[in-house]
């Protein structure tokens, strides 16, 4: 009997998981591709990543709808802003102590997206004006929804993302369609002027009074700080900025103090929580006050039937919120099920930027032909994310929302930080991995590591990183 003997592996002339070349094509440059463009500097060694962008700049939505911009003019919707706290609203390692309040407008926060760019060198891999049609592996199709005989108007028409700086409605009648982020924000501006006013939407919106995180001050007990106030006239001080400026440390517990009471509120989400409750009451009760006594039809209209946080697609074969079976070597970036209600995306963003990148890392340092996660763990990962809306979450009652698809609620399965602690380090159980071949374990190289290959090349490394004072954390790694 003949068989056939194993051809001899052959030994690479590499360190342990030297960096293959690898290139990386994000869509867009707003702040999904500007963290990738920031973390794929720190984290890889020898890339290419290009971010292709429509627009004539950096910043995404925010350029689009806000004036800042270094090549031409835009126009931008009276009232727009941020509903999440301004000191929330930054990436967590780039704090911005010029922010002029609590909340920030749109104008500043796409000046925070460019100053970024340009502080940390990110424009050598845009490429703006540049609209991507589509890829091999990629077949997604989204159009607007027809309004009837919207073509016959003869007025104004206008988005908010597409704000024309020539429309002067004062004096004239005005209608707002949609009570969302954005019809809420231009709706007071429109109202002062319009000769009259009407406003369509498909169901009441809960107004969210300012919040208690604004009774967090920089300067504590003193006459030096601003005063809780609404979104637009809550200001911070001379005298906060400068601390801000001045003291990093009392600067960074300010934003944590913010942050961690967002965070601490996420029980609202949750049907049978006492907090829920209490915030329910309490916003039914202060709409009953605005619209005062004796007009229970006006209650009826303003006063959702629904809980708070409920509005906010398809709804697609997602894995954690960044990959999907059948699209090797694809992740997402603020992808379906992921963290679109509580918080800010900012944090969510980096750390699945983040996540991608580890994903990359492995596929060039282990010269990978693709990872893809399998379907069998995304459907038990659809499901469990199913089980825990109905069971816990206000998403599943009766309203309409983006975020839902047939009734399945498109969103992370718990709060923002439970969303982090899961994707910080990928589960490579989880994905089909396929090899380019050869033996698997050819990336261990010719049987050094990269400290060893700096050494033998004169540089100063330390080769013996687990010798230490403390039971501290160490690694072999570069």
């Amino acid at each position: 009997m003949l068989s056939r003997l194993p051809e001899e592996p052959a030994i690479n002339a590499r360190f342990h998981s030297e960096q293959g070349r690898i290139k990386i094509i994000h869509v867009g440059a707003g702040a999904a591709g500007l963290i990738t463009a920031y973390k794929a500097c720190k984290m890889l060694k020898d890339y290419e990543l290009i971010c292709y962008d429509k627009n004539s700049e950096v910043g995404g939505t925010w350029f689009e709808n806000t004036s800042v911009c270094k090549k031409r003019a835009r126009s931008r919707y009276p009232g727009v802003g941020c509903d999440v706290p301004s000191h929330s609203y930054t990436f967590g390692f780039e704090p911005n102590a010029e922010w002029d309040g609590f909340y920030a407008n749109g104008d500043q926060i796409q000046k925070y997206f460019l100053d970024f760019c340009e502080k940390h060198n990110l424009r050598q891999f845009m490429r703006l004006e540049t609209t991507v049609l589509g890829a091999s592996w990629l077949d997604e199709e989204g159009e607007w929804p027809e309004i009837e005989s919207i073509n016959k108007y003869k007025g104004s028409l206008v988005h908010t993302a597409q704000w024309n700086s020539d429309i002067n409605w004062h004096g004239k009648r005005v209608a707002v369609i949609g009570s969302g982020a954005s019809g809420v924000q231009i709706t007071p501006q429109l109202v002062e002027g319009a000769k009259s006013f009407t406003l369509f939407s498909r169901s009441g919106q809960w107004i969210t009074p300012p919040a208690g995180m604004q009774d967090i001050r920089v300067i504590p007990d003193s006459e030096h700080s601003a005063h809780p106030a609404p979104a637009g006239k809550h200001f911070y001080t001379s005298q906060e900025k400068e601390v801000m400026r001045t003291d990093p440390e009392r600067f960074l517990q300010y934003r944590k103090g913010v942050d961690s009471a967002m965070q601490a509120s996420f029980p609202i989400f949750l049907r049978e929580s006492p907090f829920h409750d209490w915030a329910m009451a309490m916003m039914r009760d202060m709409i009953k006050k605005r619209i005062g006594p004796g007009r229970p039809d006006l209650e009826e209209l303003f006063i959702p039937t629904f809980s708070p946080g409920c509005r906010r697609n398809t709804f697609p074969n997602v894995y954690l919120s960044v990959a999907a079976p059948k699209f090797p070597n694809f992740y997402f970036i603020g992808g379906p099920t992921g963290n679109w209600a509580q918080g800010s995306v900012l944090a969510t963003h980096e750390v699945q930027a983040e996540y991608a990148l580890q994903c990359a890392l492995k596929i060039c340092s282990e010269d990978l032909h693709s990872l893809e996660p399998s379907q069998l763990v995304t459907s038990e990962y659809l499901d469990y994310v199913e089980a825990w809306h109905q069971s816990k979450s206000v998403w599943v009652e009766d309203c309409r929302s983006w975020v839902k698809w047939n009734g399945r609620v498109a969103l992370w399965c718990g709060s923002m930080i439970h969303m982090l602690k899961t994707l910080r380090c990928p589960r490579w159980e989880d994905f089909v991995i396929r090899r380019r071949g050869g033996n698997m374990w050819s990336f261990l190289g010719d049987g050094r590591t990269e400290r060893e290959v700096l050494h033998a090349e004169g540089q100063k490394v330390d080769l013996a990183p687990w010798m230490r004072n403390e039971d501290s954390a160490w690694t072999v790694d570069i």
